[in-house]
């Protein structure tokens, strides 16, 4: 496997966020959607997707084992 640069950096941006809250996903989410929410309310465009549908993967089985 290579090494890329730019998604060393992102892992260590995302690293970096996350350890503001200790880990904490909970916390890092709701950080998160306070920004989003700033965000708005300031006037900014904030980009928002609709969610994506899943498909089951032929012959997978998440209850078999």
């Amino acid at each position: 496997m290579t090494d890329d640069p730019i998604i060393d950096e992102v892992r260590r941006a995302g690293e970096a966020f996350l350890a503001q809250f200790d880990f904490d996903m909970k916390a890092a989410c709701d950080d998160l959607r306070r920004r989003t929410d700033e965000a708005r309310r300031s006037g900014r465009q904030v980009l928002s997707l609709p969610p994506k549908r899943v498909t089951a993967v032929a012959g997978s089985d998440k209850n078999a084992g």
